[in-house]
C-alpha cells in the first residue's frame, strides 16, 4: 500500500519548475519549427514581422516579393545557378549584413549552390533578385544593373 503526502512548498516549487520546462520545450521546438534542412522557413525583420520564405516556383517567388511591397513583374528574367564563397570577402560580409536587415543570413549557405531568379520591377529600369535554396528564400536585393552599382536590400522597398 503507497500513501502520497503532499507538501503546498515543494509542490510549488515543483510546479514551478516544471511550468519552466515546458515553456523551454516549447521554445526549443518552435525554433526547430522555423528550420528545415537548416534553411530558415519563417525570418522576422521590424517591417514586416515574421514571414515565409517558402518560394518553390517562379509566382510564389514574385509572390514573395509583393508580400515585401515590390511591384515586379510577374515572369523573371533571368534564373541561374551560382556558388555561394565558402569564405566571405568584404564585399560577401557586407551583402551578407543587407540580408540580415530582413531576417535572413547567407553564412549557412556557404560553399551551397543557390539558384539566382531576378524579376523586372514596374516602372522601373531596377530588378530585384532572390537567392533560392531548396525552394526558399536565403537572400535577395534590389539594384539599377550597373555593374559595381551597390545594392539596396529588399527591405528598403517596405
Amino acid at each position: 500500500m503507497f500513501v502520497f503526502t503532499f507538501d503546498k512548498k515543494k509542490g510549488a516549487k515543483l510546479a514551478f519548475i516544471s511550468f519552466f520546462a515546458v515553456v523551454a520545450i516549447a521554445l526549443c521546438v518552435s525554433i526547430g519549427l522555423q528550420q528545415k534542412d537548416g534553411i530558415k522557413t519563417y525570418a522576422t525583420c521590424d517591417e514586416l514581422g515574421t514571414y515565409s520564405t517558402e518560394a518553390p516556383d517562379e509566382e510564389a517567388q514574385a509572390q514573395f516579393l509583393r508580400t515585401l511591397g515590390i511591384k515586379v513583374e510577374p515572369k523573371s528574367i533571368s534564373s541561374d545557378e551560382i556558388t555561394v564563397p565558402t569564405v566571405f570577402d568584404d564585399i560577401y560580409n557586407e551583402y551578407n549584413e543587407l540580408q540580415t536587415t530582413i531576417g535572413l543570413d547567407l553564412t549557412p549557405f556557404k560553399g551551397q549552390e543557390v539558384e539566382r531568379v531576378v524579376f523586372r520591377l514596374k516602372n522601373s529600369d531596377k530588378t530585384a533578385t532572390l537567392l533560392i535554396y531548396k525552394g526558399h528564400v536565403v537572400g535577395g536585393h534590389i539594384s539599377s544593373g550597373v555593374y559595381k552599382d551597390s545594392y539596396e536590400p529588399l527591405g528598403d522597398a517596405l
